[in-house]
């Protein structure tokens, strides 16, 4: 009786050493999937301020008097390149049409700086 008993203790603390580990990893698995969303979020800003920056780059162009059509098809398509980046981050935001959108977009990403407080 006294090897069956010692055969469960060891079971028992094999099993406790397993769990242990699986929860170890659990964690670390979770950790790197934070810290990829995190990346993701932070590149996400930074490209929506890329993006705001060349939108008010072509606005000066266009009240400068260069732009024509072209100039406002690229508008259009930075805005819409912002809007998907915003929506993004925060699936919730509702963008101004047109001339509001970089703004907008900008209080989105917590004050156009392109980073995210930590």
């Amino acid at each position: 009786d006294d090897d069956e008993d010692s055969d469960d203790d060891a079971a028992a603390a094999a099993t406790t050493s397993s769990s242990s580990e699986v929860e170890t990893l659990r964690e670390s698995a979770r950790r790197a999937a934070l810290e990829a969303e995190r990346m993701e979020a932070e590149l996400t800003l930074e490209k929506i301020a890329k993006l705001e920056k060349a939108l008010r780059k072509a606005t000066t162009t266009t009240t400068t008097g260069g732009g024509g059509k072209d100039g406002e098809r690229k508008r259009a398509g930075v805005r819409e390149e912002i809007e998907i980046l915003a929506r993004k981050v925060d699936p919730t935001i509702v963008l101004p049409s047109s001339s509001g959108a970089a703004s907008a977009s900008t209080s989105a990403s917590g004050g156009g700086s392109g980073g995210i407080a930590t």
